[in-house]
């Protein structure tokens, strides 16, 4: 027929048919063929393969005619898979294979077979199938490091996965004595990373270190999951807004944090009551500012009396109020910016139940022996001529 082989590639997949004779040992063998002039051949031609132990002359040890199908000069044939080859030919230190087309003789040099390829025969068969440049397995179990894989991929040893063959950081699942874990850059500690930063890693004492924040468990099932809860809530800063209904009272002001600021008592403590006790008197009480009325309300009641419940200040201290079984009873009268502030939010408070009458309101801040702030919660206006035994309404306030 006066053709030319030209071989491109010899791969083998070798069965496990050298243990059990119902399965061929299999020689993948992938070839190109051209006529004389070069050109490929498109057809189905007959090729007989022959093994050899000597790489000219000899015997053939093992001898297997295939039609092949031949596409653009390029054709595939599985030697073994008509006549089975012998274990006895596979364990061969060295093989040739001899090549003849249909009449033609046998073409020469053979193409040499090494020892190192037939180390494979006893872990893979015709399950396994070349594609390109990726081996798969379809079907049973594969072992690494074991004979008796009892799982998909059984591993008796380290696996270490990294980018490159230079990479410092990896991971590797590995199990050691009496204790498996999951080993990140071989330090011991799981860490879980993200753009170069570790964002959460846990060490061999088992401690947890995160850099994000622990959310809460909101619906406890078992006594951990509760004792994380509590110790989240605990921790946890509560933000409040104005109109909110907490500490005691209606939120009125908070600081920048949103965790501390001032509420005030959901009723008038009084819609008619004198600043002082009767007594016409400097006390001192001059604070004008955000919790300047606590100090302010000390010192009025310092000087006027205990007889709390005749006059602003000592109506504001004796006021109490029970809120999800705590009670709260540090409330004192604002001071004339406090008040302010209150006046200011009348609108949001009112929306949310907490109203207030269209008259004035007693401040804690004093002008005078005779007279103090009071503020007008119709239009807003502040007077500091107010005198002391004048009957104004008074809303008891707390900081928080």
């Amino acid at each position: 027929m006066n053709k030319t082989m030209f071989l491109l590639a010899i791969s083998l997949l070798l069965s496990m048919g050298i243990l059990n004779a119902d399965v061929p040992n299999i020689i993948d063998f992938n070839g190109r063929l051209t006529d004389s002039s070069g050109n490929a051949v498109n057809s189905s031609v007959a090729i007989t393969f022959n093994l050899y132990d000597v790489e000219t002359s000899g015997t053939a040890l093992w001898t297997e005619t295939q039609n092949v199908d031949v596409v653009d000069g390029l054709f595939n044939a599985k030697l073994g898979s008509i006549t089975p080859i012998d274990v006895n030919i596979i364990d061969s230190s060295e093989l040739w294979i001899g090549i003849s087309v249909e009449t033609d003789d046998e073409m020469l040099p053979r193409t040499k077979i090494g020892s190192v390829p037939f180390s494979l025969r006893s872990g893979a068969d015709g399950d396994w199938t070349i594609s390109g440049d990726d081996v798969y397995y379809e079907d049973g179990n594969v072992g690494i490091g074991t004979t008796s894989p009892d799982e998909k991929l059984s591993v008796i040893g380290k696996i270490r996965a990294a980018f490159d063959n230079t990479e410092t950081e990896y991971i590797e699942f590995s199990h050691g004595g009496g204790s498996s874990y999951i080993d990140w850059n071989g330090d011991c500690n799981l860490d879980f990373r993200y753009n170069t930063s570790t964002l959460v890693s846990v060490n061999q004492s088992g401690d947890i270190v995160a850099q994000g924040q622990i959310k809460n468990v909101t619906d406890p099932t078992d006594a951990q999951d509760a004792a994380t809860k509590s110790y989240v809530d605990a921790n946890t800063p509560i933000t409040y807004e104005v109109g909110d209904f907490a500490q005691g009272g209606y939120v009125f002001w908070v600081d920048d944090t949103g965790q501390h600021g001032l509420v005030c008592a959901g009723d008038d403590q009084s819609s008619a009551i004198q600043w002082y006790n009767g007594s016409d008197s400097n006390t001192e009480a001059l604070g004008n500012g955000i919790y300047a009325g606590k100090m302010n309300t000390t010192l009025i009641i310092a000087n006027q009396g205990h007889d709390s419940n005749d006059y602003a200040a000592g109506v504001c201290a004796s006021y109490t109020f029970v809120q999800n079984g705590r009670m709260y009873g540090d409330w004192y009268l604002p001071s004339k910016s406090e008040l302010n502030n209150m006046y200011q939010q009348k609108a949001v408070l009112a929306l949310v139940g907490c109203g207030f009458a269209n008259a004035s309101y007693w401040s804690s801040t004093e002008t005078g022996s005779h007279t103090a702030w009071d503020q007008n919660f119709t239009n807003g206006a502040q007077a500091s001529s107010a005198g002391k035994g004048m009957a104004l309404h008074v809303r008891a306030i707390r900081a928080f």
